[in-house]
């Protein structure tokens, strides 16, 4: 799915990668920015990667225009990353 569970996606890659830049102003800039969509023409996004109903994995990036950049992701299974 995209952009269904923005503060999951924040929480694993966090989990999996600990706070490193994702520190809460951080978070807090990029959650308004995805609530905001089209502001400056930047949108951030979440990418969900779903075994039934259990989030396995998740990326987070932001587009301008039709240009994506990832800038980082979780997984909690083998292979859950594959769907990046």
């Amino acid at each position: 799915s995209v952009d269904m569970c923005f503060d999951d996606v924040v929480n694993g890659c966090i989990r999996q990668h600990g706070q490193n830049w994702l520190y809460p102003p951080m978070v807090k800039t990029l959650k308004h920015i995805h609530q905001s969509p089209g502001a400056r023409g930047v949108r951030v996004h979440s990418f969900e990667i779903w075994e039934e109903e259990d989030l396995v994995g998740g990326e987070l990036g932001y587009s301008v225009g039709a240009c994506y950049t990832s800038l980082t992701g979780f997984c909690t299974v083998d292979s859950a990353g594959t769907g990046k």
